[in-house]
């Protein structure tokens, strides 16, 4: 008995049946639901495959630099912030955080595409680049930093999305969250 590292950890975490989709929030987003049938997967945007229980199977699709993003994020662009953190005896994310609850949802018009090591899902293109989209001299480092974690979070959508398009029956009774980024 056995299975790859992101199936282990859905089990692991309750995602073994439809109704319970799971997300893993580490380096990478992991957006994962149990199935309790093959589903077809149109383009293979997702990846679908046997779960760890008999007739079960599992679906996920894999942000590659979900929680990746926010810390190449703070280590590039946050040296203040990370020094005010040193200083504070604080955590710089706890400070992000601050900040970017400060900002307005969707960050002025301001997107940000999380693909810092290509893309795996919506997009399986090991050459797409993440981005800042519509930057202008209206924007703060609130901006910003919202944005990052809107991008992650709107890439993490984009997933779960899929997964529900393999089966229209299939509707979320309840969300699990795990890894570092919860």
């Amino acid at each position: 008995a056995g299975g790859g590292d992101a199936v282990i950890q859905t089990t692991g975490s309750g995602m073994v049946k439809s109704g319970i989709l799971g997300l893993v929030l580490g380096t990478s987003g992991v957006m994962a639901m149990g199935l309790s049938g093959y589903q077809d997967n149109p383009g293979g945007k997702l990846q679908v495959f046997c779960n760890n229980a008999p007739d079960l199977w599992h679906a996920m699709g894999v942000t590659l630099a979900a929680g990746g993003s926010f810390a190449w994020y703070r280590d590039t662009l946050c040296q203040a912030e990370k020094k005010e953190a040193w200083e504070k005896g604080v955590s710089a994310y706890d400070i992000l955080n601050s900040e970017a609850e400060s900002a307005a949802p969707g960050c002025h018009g301001l997107l940000f595409l999380p693909y810092l090591s290509g893309e795996r899902c919506p997009l399986n293109d090991p050459n797409a680049r993440g981005t800042f989209i519509g930057l202008n001299l209206q924007h703060t480092h609130a901006d910003m930093t919202r944005s990052v974690m809107e991008g992650v979070t709107y890439s993490l959508r984009q997933c779960a999305e899929l997964i529900f398009k393999m089966d229209p029956s299939l509707v979320p009774e309840k969300i699990i969250v795990s890894g570092g980024g919860a």
